[in-house]
């Protein structure tokens, strides 16, 4: 039984992607439909748009009844986060977070208690930097990502402490293409169709995988031209979350495209 399936909404462009997603009514119906919670990583260090602006976002997240939780990219014009945060020692990785932090919980009365790395950036400093300002819960391992940086990393997708932290990994699948390569990817409604959603669905339950990270990233939900194909994945994937995954049938439209697990463990550890 999949306990939950964690919604993570990341921002690719805060004037049309995510404060519309906060803020419109439509998308909002999508969101409350899907199970387990809704969490919005928001990044608070683009300096392109104003503080007032940043500002507003969050607090519009936090009155649609989400979760604004911590992402963090480096901004080449920010004196203190201009580079990878890996490429910091663990004070300055600190004050990076302790800033995020603060920001957000001035403006929606809640401190984060989750965070993602801006392209899933992460290395040991940042797990006892997260540790240290009362941020338990990491979400930045993304199997074989060159941005990881720890030197171990003892999860694929299952959630596991480390190093005081609670990792939840981002759920990380294969599949086989038309020329039999394979390639990595992730349980995203962007990356996957929506047949390939639903497998992955079914190998989780599968596997044992209790925890999972589904990505429904703003800027498709929310744009005034969003991706036709993404938003008619959002109900149907519901639906096979809501009732017994089993029952859905997995119809092929690619058939030359399936996802591929190369072991048992690609879920289960």
């Amino acid at each position: 039984m999949i306990r939950k399936t964690h919604i993570s909404i990341p921002p690719a462009d805060h004037r049309g992607g995510i404060a519309g997603a906060a803020g419109n009514r439509k998308n909002n119906g999508c969101h409350g439909s899907l199970p387990g919670e809704r969490k919005f990583f928001l990044d608070v260090y683009d300096v392109k748009y104003d503080s007032a602006l940043l500002q507003k976002i969050a607090r519009n997240i936090h009155l649609r009844g989400h979760e604004v939780e911590l992402h963090t990219h480096p901004f080449g014009r920010l004196p203190f986060y201009s580079k990878p945060i890996y490429e910091y020692p663990l004070r300055e990785q600190i004050n990076i977070l302790e800033y995020g932090k603060h920001f957000i919980a001035e403006q929606t009365g809640s401190c984060p208690i989750a965070h993602r790395g801006g392209s899933y950036a992460v290395d040991e400093n940042t797990l006892y930097a997260l540790s240290e300002i009362g941020i338990p819960i990491d979400s930045s391992v993304f199997y074989q990502h060159p941005n990881n940086h720890l030197e171990q990393i003892p999860t694929t997708n299952k959630t596991i402490s480390y190093y005081n932290i609670i990792e939840i990994p981002v759920t990380y699948v294969k599949i086989i293409s038309k020329t039999g390569e394979r390639l990595k990817s992730k349980f995203d409604l962007d990356w996957l169709s929506y047949d390939e959603l639903v497998k992955v669905i079914q190998l989780a339950k599968a596997h044992g995988l209790r925890k999972m990270t589904l990505f429904c990233t703003a800027f498709h939900l929310s744009t005034r031209k969003p991706s036709l194909l993404v938003l008619l994945r959002i109900p149907r994937l519901c639906s096979g979350i809501n009732h017994r995954v089993e029952r859905c049938t997995v119809k092929s439209t690619e058939p030359t495209i399936r996802i591929f697990l190369p072991s048992k463990s690609c879920f289960t550890t």
